[in-house]
């Protein structure tokens, strides 16, 4: 069973980072969220993060979306991998997702390879 904690210092700063790109109210709510939220790992492997917001009682589960923002780090064997945030049905946080396009084990992000791709 994993534990709700909070987000490192790297993954928080990566967040920051790729939202610079949104139009100000979808990064306001963004960064105050980010300021009122623990995550789970919702994956053994940490490759998808999962928003818990103190106060938002979240719906049931009818769907997700991406914000139009991506960027890209490296897993610390250098392999790169695409880095995804999502909201839920009401456009309010629910997961970061990492995903290795060379198909092989996510082993620990090297989040000073941090780039925002569009």
């Amino acid at each position: 069973m994993t534990m709700k904690r909070t987000l490192t210092d790297d993954e928080r700063q990566a967040i920051l980072t790729l939202v610079q790109g949104l139009k100000a109210d979808d990064k306001n709510q963004i960064i105050a969220e980010l300021d009122n939220c623990t995550v789970e790992e919702a994956t053994a492997d940490g490759s998808r993060l999962t928003f818990f917001l103190a106060g938002y009682h979240r719906p049931a589960y009818r769907g997700q979306h991406a914000y139009d923002v991506g960027g890209a780090v490296n897993d610390i064997d250098g392999a790169e991998m695409a880095v995804t945030l999502y909201a839920d049905e009401n456009h309010r946080l629910l997961e970061l997702e990492l995903v290795k396009w060379d198909e092989t084990s996510i082993i620990k992000p090297d989040w000073s390879t941090f780039r925002v791709l569009y």
